[in-house]
């Protein structure tokens, strides 16, 4: 299997003597809660305080080396910088605390990694007036620790090291979704609140935010309508956020189901509107095996079209998709994806790399299972979007956002594409 290497850094303004100075690097994944450890021949540790390098931007940290065998791995990462000043006393005073760089790691590619269009940390004294400070980042939204903490893993409760409900991963992982707005269900049921909070994270950042401080803060949030409050035995209690594998000698490796940030968004949506029962368990299997879960987990189009309307977008089209599907899709892909999300219920195999799409027969059986948002409108294999003169027997593609991603979906024929499409609805992107 390939390997790919990535190679992060961090440039720094100041006027501070270079030798007064020490640096901390780092390449967190806050879903997984650990650091990449440095490849390079310097082997920079990540709590390590080391000597800065003269740059034509002033000073730079040393150069990581991340291999990874799939870049995907590096999606959730965040390069996290903090700096030391050495006073004339010869006291270390942290003057630049966790500041998470708003550049990609897979920005730093082989080729490419002296061209990034760094962000640029900034330090300088006055008077030579040692002073901690915290570089304007727009992108990271503190949150306060409550008193009582509001999100707990049963089997990993505050205090443990893998609770995945810390100050640093809650911060770090909304900072990681911000700059990757893909929100990303993995391996539960939360499709429906993945669809919903794509639309948002990508109509509003502030929205999506406060609704990620508040819930973390005080356990409910209200925006416009829509009022999100979990359940103390619901999402705010969860049960199996972590896949446990056995390996060597039985030692048992963690292997998280979710983002924290995905489940106190997704996860609080979705108990918070059911009525009768909690929805507190990450893991899923299948809806066979795990049906109960599956059952109170599941998104309705009504349950949609409520989150929608409630939090303040305005619903343009709405329709069944039973009857007169190639008709119904075409009047839902008229509407312009620069300017609206169409939304869709389907199946998940409709993706490329899932199963295979079933066919009606005796044997098999298919429906709708699966939610997702059109980032583009839907066209032909020539690049026409598709109209009332499109043959029914045309190819066409399209891709959507799913499972953490902008996806493919599988070529197929448009009258076979458009029955496997349950529920169509159309909002304007604008969010206020």
């Amino acid at each position: 299997m390939a390997n790919y290497d990535f190679y992060p850094y961090v440039s720094l303004e100041s006027n501070v003597d270079i030798n007064d100075l020490r640096y901390s690097l780092r390449v967190y994944d806050p879903v997984k809660n650990i650091n990449y450890l440095d490849q390079s021949n310097s082997k920079i540790s990540p709590y390590s305080k080391n000597l800065l390098i003269k740059s034509t931007n002033n000073f730079r940290t040393h150069i990581l080396k991340i291999v990874v065998n799939d870049p995907a791995k590096l999606k959730e990462c965040i390069l996290i910088f903090d700096l030391f000043r050495i006073s004339n006393g010869g006291a270390e005073v942290h003057v630049i605390k966790r500041y998470l760089s708003a550049n990609r790691i897979e920005e730093f590619g082989s080729q490419n990694r002296y061209n990034v269009k760094l962000d640029i940390v900034k330090y300088k004294e006055t008077n030579n007036v040692t002073k901690q400070t915290q570089p304007n980042n727009p992108n990271i939204v503190e949150v306060n620790l409550p008193s009582n903490r509001i999100f707990i893993e049963e089997k990993y409760p505050p205090g443990n090291s893998n609770d995945p409900f810390t100050k640093e991963r809650v911060e770090t992982s909304l900072y990681s979704r911000i700059k990757d707005p893909y929100p990303n269900q993995r391996s539960t049921y939360l499709c429906g609140p993945a669809a919903f909070f794509y639309c948002v994270l990508n109509s509003n950042k502030k929205i999506y935010a406060k609704i990620v401080k508040e819930l973390w803060e005080k356990g409910e949030v209200k925006v416009n309508n829509l009022n999100i409050k979990p359940s103390l035995d619901g999402a705010r209690k969860v049960n199996g956020f972590y896949k446990e594998n056995k390996g060597v000698n039985n030692k048992i490796t963690l292997n998280p189901r979710i983002s924290p940030v995905d489940w106190i968004t997704m996860g609080s949506l979705r108990d918070s509107e059911n009525s009768v029962f909690d929805y507190n368990t990450a893991e899923s299997q299948n809806i066979v095996g795990d049906s109960f879960n599956g059952f109170t987990a599941f998104t309705l189009p009504s349950d949609m079209e409520r989150w929608l309307k409630n939090i303040g977008y305005k619903i343009v089209y709405t329709e069944r998709n039973y009857s007169s599907r190639v008709d119904s899709l075409i009047k839902a892909n008229a509407f312009s994806m620069q300017n609206h999300y169409l939304i869709a219920l389907t199946m998940g195999a409709i993706v490329e790399g899932q199963p295979e799409i079933p066919r009606f027969s005796k044997l098999k059986v298919r429906g709708p299972s699966h939610w997702i948002v059109f980032t583009d409108n839907i066209k032909t294999k020539k690049g026409q979007l598709i109209t009332s003169s499109t043959q029914h027997s045309e190819i066409v593609s399209a891709y959507c956002a799913t499972w953490g991603s902008n996806q493919k979906i599988k070529d197929q024929e448009l009258s076979f594409f458009s029955s496997n499409l349950y529920w169509f609805i159309v909002v304007e992107k604008t969010l206020n």
